[in-house]
């Protein structure tokens, strides 16, 4: 036996093992984190928080390589900032942009990189 919540529904079951109806229907419904958090804040900062997204990706979308000398610092206004090592590798990303920014809208679901910028 877990316990019960403040309503006196079983959360894990009872010690025979059954578990309330109330409990039941919670447990198909779980959601990410992130859409949670987009319900309860303004819709500016849920779009940082997806903003934010495009930034933890880069390195999963662009690859080993690329993200060994490269790195996303900030999306603003559909502007991908990403910083370079060396300028061979800003004018080689420069020249795969539009491919790198169709892969981060396709992982993320939107069209949230317009274009990059890279420094």
């Amino acid at each position: 036996m877990k316990g019960v919540d403040k309503r006196g529904d079983s959360v894990a079951g009872d010690a025979s093992g059954k578990v309330s109806p109330r409990a039941e229907r919670r447990r198909g419904k779980a959601r990410p984190i992130a859409s949670v958090l987009k319900n309860l804040f303004d819709p500016a900062l849920s779009r940082r928080i997806n903003d934010a997204e495009a930034l933890l990706i880069w390195e999963e979308v662009v690859g080993e390589q690329i993200a060994g000398v490269s790195r996303a610092v900030a999306l603003e206004n559909g502007r991908l900032t990403v910083e370079v090592t060396h300028p061979v590798w800003r004018v080689e990303l420069a020249h795969l942009s539009e491919e790198i920014i169709g892969r981060l809208n396709e992982r993320l679901g939107r069209r949230a990189v317009r274009r990059i910028r890279f420094v």
